[in-house]
């Protein structure tokens, strides 16, 4: 018998993090005194530390992947 396993790819795990970092900057703008949002975006950056570490595993050229993301980080 064959179990069907939803699995969260990385697409998934982006917008989660998308998500949880927009709830964060709109809560610390609009509702500074309420905690709940910054909690809630505090999810964003593990998720999007994993997914930088997942992109470097499993790149074949690590060395144009570091280059692509200080370049990001430059513009950002």
């Amino acid at each position: 018998m064959k179990k069907n396993y939803k699995c969260i790819n990385s697409f998934t795990l982006k917008m989660i993090a998308i998500i949880t970092m927009v709830i964060d900057h709109v809560g610390a703008v609009l509702f500074p005194m309420n905690m709940i949002f910054r909690y809630i975006g505090r999810i964003s950056f593990p998720l999007f530390v994993f997914l930088l570490v997942e992109g470097s595993i499993y790149t074949s050229k690590i060395r144009k992947y570091e280059l692509r993301m200080f370049l990001f980080a430059l513009i950002s």
